[in-house]
């Protein structure tokens, strides 16, 4: 077996003029030149982590469903702020339409003077 000297190593890269060896630990970075794929790539125990490898696409729509949904959060849609109150009279009279009418007659039959003025079917008075 040859013993490993520096005249056995072979150098795949270099950064600021000092060679970067095939198997050595240095990690590659912005300042190195050279094979990239054959320098020290940790991956460490976070590898493990992942599950799937989506494609470039996939992954985009991922991220825009998830921007679209921090944007609705971020910026809900304007509601009016009025008071229920405001609106309780449109809502009582569409609610309390029957009963209106039959009150109007009975106060257009106590006007005209009808004998049935005052009366109603069921309430017990004559």
């Amino acid at each position: 077996m040859v013993p490993h000297t520096q005249a056995h190593r072979q150098p795949i890269g270099e950064e600021a003029g000092r060679p970067i060896y095939l198997f050595s630990t240095d990690s590659p970075l912005r300042s190195m030149t050279g094979d990239f794929e054959a320098m020290a790539l940790y991956a460490g125990l976070g590898v493990a982590h992942i599950a799937s490898s989506p494609s470039a696409a996939e992954r985009i729509e991922e991220i825009m469903q998830h921007a679209q949904l921090e944007w609705h959060r971020l910026h809900p849609p304007e509601v009016e702020l009025s008071s229920p109150v405001c609106y309780a009279p449109e809502f009582e009279r569409a609610r309390n339409a029957e009963l209106i009418e039959s009150l109007n007659e009975l106060l257009e039959a106590e006007r005209a003077g009808g004998s049935d003025a005052g009366a109603s079917p069921g309430s017990g008075h004559a």
